[in-house]
């Protein structure tokens, strides 16, 4: 079923503490899972929900193959810094409004895409999506 902006934000897992996190975290064992990571007085990125819509309406078994979420720094800062690369030159408390897009494989970053860069963003999913499950 095709999702509109509204229901990507509807659909977003919305990561409120550790706990959460760390469920993401296996759910990128066998899904991609793209993190928008934000400020608590700013919130996540509404600017980036057509191009997940879009995802989400042109991958088949979608919810079987990627998961949209949203995490603040506030509230699981620490799981966030220990998570990005170490070569990241990223600092989360001084990071402001700028949204960050972690995209997460195998409980791994693999990359962090900065500011509203849909095309970015889009191709890192493209490259990294998993193919469908086998049906038996």
């Amino acid at each position: 079923m095709a999702k509109t902006g509204q229901d990507v934000a509807k659909s977003m897992l919305k990561i409120e503490d550790e706990t959460l996190w760390d469920s993401a975290m296996e759910m990128s064992e066998t899904k991609l899972v793209v993190i928008d990571i934000h400020q608590d007085w700013c919130g996540c990125c509404d600017s980036i929900h057509p191009s997940i819509s879009r995802v989400m309406m042109d991958t088949d078994e979608c919810d079987e193959r990627f998961v949209y979420a949203s995490a603040s720094i506030g509230k699981v800062g620490a799981k966030i810094k220990a998570a990005l690369p170490s070569d990241n030159q990223i600092d989360l408390e001084k990071n402001g409004c700028l949204p960050l897009f972690g995209v997460f494989k195998g409980k791994v970053c693999l990359m962090v895409v900065v500011g509203v860069d849909s095309p970015t963003l889009l191709q890192q999913i493209q490259q990294n999506m998993p193919d469908k499950p086998v049906k038996e």
